[in-house]
């Protein structure tokens, strides 16, 4: 049997065919979660969220975030101590929404809250803090690696 140019593009053609199905089917694979399951009545309350996070940066001190043997240390300032406050924090991982890790704010003695790295997966997180005190709402945003 002699090869021809007709041959020669039925090979094309099929080459072609099982690319584009693999293309289809590893597309069909990847996981496409929204950054937010309710993003349109956040967005209406948009402008609350700018008064909280002005709020926050008008406080004298600010919250610090860091790691250390393994934990994740909060660390609240002083204008915490001998106050309710109430709020929450959520670890927020845009690349998977599986490891993302909500937790309510709780100050100790020292002004610092603890969270173990193991319940974090490796990658980066966005901390999201959003709180009251004294009847004024707060919120603070800050990005940390953790790498185990």
């Amino acid at each position: 049997m002699k090869f021809n140019w007709g041959h020669g593009i039925f090979i094309f053609i099929v080459v072609f065919l099982l690319s584009m199905s693999f293309v289809v089917y590893k597309a069909f694979q990847e996981k496409n979660a929204l950054v937010e399951d309710e993003y349109y009545p956040k967005g209406l309350e948009y402008q609350k969220q700018i008064d909280r996070i002005a709020n926050a940066d008008s406080m004298s001190e600010k919250i610090t975030i860091g790691e250390k043997n393994g934990t994740v240390l909060l660390t609240y300032p002083a204008i915490f101590r001998n106050k309710s406050c109430e709020g929450i924090v959520y670890f927020y991982r845009p690349s998977d929404d599986a490891g993302d890790l909500k937790l309510a704010m709780v100050i100790d003695n020292t002004l610092q809250q603890k969270v173990e790295e193991n319940k974090l997966l490796s990658g980066k997180y966005t901390v999201k803090m959003n709180w009251k005190l004294d009847g004024k709402e707060y919120y603070h945003e800050e990005s940390l690696l953790i790498s185990h």
